[in-house]
């Protein structure tokens, strides 16, 4: 494993985007809570880098393997989908984008500030495609 983000995800799909062995032809971020699911999508290859590069650089804080010590999350649930030429597509799947919870463990990564800004900026680039650019 060459990043952090590996030890939760270990999909050899997912291992291959984030080593540059693969790139997505799209990537999707949802996000969900009490107002309900929304996605978004983003062909440009730039923002499909800057996906790749922050999770590349988010750091794992701690594993917690005690249950009553979990943090649960009742909203702000964040998945991003990869989806690639060949019709694979890899999910990723966090709480408040730092929490991961996988085989009675929770992964729990510092805090982004890039990442929650790409999250701001893919909404925007729907809503408002002339933005992006």
């Amino acid at each position: 494993m060459e990043y952090d983000i590996e030890q939760a995800f270990s999909d050899p799909v997912f291992c291959q985007i984030m080593e540059g062995k693969l790139f997505p032809i799209e990537v999707r971020y949802g996000v969900g809570g009490e107002e309900g699911y929304h996605q978004y999508t983003s062909t440009d290859k730039d923002t499909i880098q800057k996906y790749i590069e922050v999770f590349r650089h988010l750091e794992l804080k701690e594993i917690v393997t005690d249950e009553q010590d979990f943090e649960h999350m009742m909203d702000a649930i964040t998945d991003y989908i990869f989806y690639l030429e060949d019709g694979k597509e890899v999910l990723i799947s966090m709480d408040h984008s730092a929490y991961v919870m996988k085989e009675d463990k929770q992964y729990v990564y510092e805090y982004s500030e890039e990442l929650n800004e790409l999250n701001q900026m893919i909404c925007e680039m729907e809503v408002n495609p002339q933005k992006a650019k």
